[in-house]
């Protein structure tokens, strides 16, 4: 240390410093990684919702229909409110197949490996079904609020 000229800084690193290096660099990731996951789930509730609002335009005379012969709000509510949870569920499950084939396709052609953790697969499908349910809400709610007089005469 005193061999050395004025101004330089003699540092010593150990393997901890470049470990917490690295474990900062993976939670950036893991952070911008998440932010990408949460936009792709409002694009997908937001695609979902407008999916649901077209189908409850184009059915509206056969709401209107569905209420003459006796059907409930309750029972059109629960008809949109499954096809939105039926979108919500093959969308997380094709979400989840592509997101395994990414992970292949970059350990194969990049050799870099990755690790695809297994027990996240059913939250990522809950997560798709709930995100379902919630973006077919509004369009289940509008449907199920249609005057059955005015459905018939819709066109």
């Amino acid at each position: 240390r005193q061999l050395a000229p004025d101004g330089v800084e003699l540092v010593a690193r150990t393997s901890g410093d470049f470990a917490e290096q690295i474990s900062d660099v993976i939670d950036q990731i893991t952070r911008f990684v998440t932010g990408i996951a949460v936009i792709a789930l409002v694009v997908g509730a937001i695609g979902i919702a407008n999916i649901m609002l077209v189908s409850v335009t184009e059915r509206t005379r056969e709401i209107g229909i569905m209420k003459a012969v006796g059907a409930r709000r309750r029972d059109v509510l629960q008809l949109f409110l499954v096809e939105a949870t039926v979108l919500g569920l093959v969308g997380s499950i094709l979400g989840t197949g592509l997101g395994f084939l990414g992970g292949y396709a970059v350990t194969t052609f990049l050799e870099f490996p990755t690790t695809f953790p297994l027990e996240w697969v059913p939250i990522a499908i809950v997560v798709g079904i709930a995100v379902g349910v919630f973006a077919g809400l509004y369009p289940a709610w509008n449907a199920a609020r249609i005057d059955p007089i005015d459905a018939l005469r819709y066109e």
